[in-house]
């Protein structure tokens, strides 16, 4: 031995897998709609929603307390027939859903 070493085991342990998502995805209901639909979702914490229409511009925007089932209406009456993307956020979960308004 030298003097001055010092020695140190190092244990190295390898860890992999998907973490499942614990918050069920929301649904949107009535899709295709008409004035308005409503996304159901079962989760804690404040819920950023926003819809876009097909340029990326957000055209609704809104803030939820959630806390386990709730129903959050939205009302786009006054938008254009076509597709929308609707983005649900809370804390580290994310959905993107596809929403159609159409004329009748």
């Amino acid at each position: 031995d030298c003097p001055g070493t010092v020695s140190q085991d190092i244990v190295v342990e390898i860890c992999t897998g998907i973490v499942e998502q614990s918050v069920p995805a929301p649904t949107l209901v009535p899709n295709p709609f008409q004035n308005g639909t409503r996304i159901s979702l079962n989760a804690q914490g404040m819920a950023q929603v926003d819809v876009m229409d097909a340029t990326g511009r957000i055209v609704h925007s809104d803030a939820v307390a959630v806390l386990g089932p709730t129903s959050i209406v939205l009302g786009l009456a006054g938008q254009a027939t076509g597709a929308y993307t609707v983005r649900i956020r809370v804390g580290d979960n994310m959905w993107h859903m596809r929403a159609v308004k159409g004329d009748r």
